[in-house]
């Protein structure tokens, strides 16, 4: 069953709402867990980078919540559909299972400006750099936003977590037109070279 929202977006949230906030580790998924693949829709090209399942297993460890903030634009523009994402997302959480870690929930956003109708909506407010689908996330698992985390290698996702009030933010390095994009934006967050040094923050 595909897990869709009446916004036409995939929310697929694990649990219940805790009875007290907890902190989460948001993700962006290609380029931040898998290697991005532009619009991957073959679960063969699925591959982790390095550190990301030790990094979604430390949070576990940590009672932290973890999950995936994605922007899709290849389901709006018609490049492949749900079932496909569906199948790379299965072959995604094998690989981090195999490395002892496990995600609470999962959101993405196909709409883009240049998707096919339904999907055209050019400024929707779950597509990054808009906080929609980490306050999604926030309000159905009750999210302590201060103390978490948003992990991205793109400008847009420094804006959805500083939109969200998530308390720190990392930009991956490797595009330096995404940080000075981020920094012209007046956006706060700390570059790192790997995933290790978000490993770091959470078992400090």
């Amino acid at each position: 069953m595909i897990p869709l929202l009446a916004n036409g977006c995939w929310a697929e949230i694990r649990g219940a709402r805790g009875a007290e906030a907890r902190p989460c580790l948001f993700l962006d998924r290609d380029g931040v867990v898998i290697v991005d693949r532009h619009h991957l829709a073959d679960p063969a090209g699925v591959e982790l980078v390095p550190g990301a399942a030790a990094l979604v297993a430390a949070a576990n460890r940590s009672g932290w919540l973890v999950g995936l903030v994605t922007n899709q634009s290849g389901i709006g523009r018609g490049l492949f559909d749900w079932q496909a994402f569906a199948r790379v997302q299965a072959r995604v959480e094998a690989e981090l299972q195999a490395g002892g870690a496990a995600l609470d929930f999962i959101c993405a956003c196909p709409h883009h400006a240049g998707g096919l109708a339904p999907f055209d909506v050019a400024d929707h407010p779950w597509r990054k750099p808009n906080p929609g689908m980490l306050l999604h996330a926030a309000t159905a698992l009750g999210v302590a936003l201060p103390a978490s985390i948003m992990v991205g290698d793109r400008a847009s996702d420094m804006g959805a977590g500083a939109g969200a009030g998530v308390g720190h933010c990392f930009l991956i390095e490797g595009m330096s037109d995404e940080a000075a994009t981020a920094r012209a934006a007046g956006l706060a967050f700390r570059p790192c070279d790997g995933l290790d040094e978000v490993e770091k923050l959470l078992v400090a």
